[in-house]
């Protein structure tokens, strides 16, 4: 379970949001909640279901779909994530993803894209 406070700099409040989400794992299966509690993401929730499955000690291959409602203007959009990531350290990984959901819900903001990340943990 958790939080999430969105705020973008300069935007004038108007995409800022908060949510709150729970999440169950069991194996390499994991299956999210989310449902946004102010700002532009009220109302909107979001059920994803991901997989997790390590190809070796460090690598994983990662595939993911979510599906969104339609409250307070939301697209109702489903969306897609694949790809893999890498553990550099215990802590600092990196991950290449390709993500996108359908178009026809959202226009060219879900057409697929390649997505690299570096994330580090506490």
């Amino acid at each position: 379970m958790g939080y999430i406070k969105y705020l973008y700099p300069n935007s004038g409040g108007g995409w800022n949001g908060s949510e709150v989400y729970g999440s169950l794992s069991y194996g390499i299966l994991t299956t999210k909640l989310s449902w946004g509690t102010s700002g532009s993401i009220d109302d909107h929730a979001r059920l994803s279901f991901l997989i997790e499955q390590p190809l070796s000690e460090r690598l994983t291959l990662e595939a993911g779909v979510g599906f969104r409602n339609t409250s307070n203007f939301n697209s109702g959009a489903t969306d897609y994530r694949l790809g893999l990531s890498y553990a550099l350290t215990e802590s600092l990984s990196t991950s290449a993803i390709w993500a996108g959901a359908n178009t026809n819900r959202v226009g060219q903001a879900g057409q697929g894209r390649l997505i690299l990340g570096l994330t580090q943990s506490f």
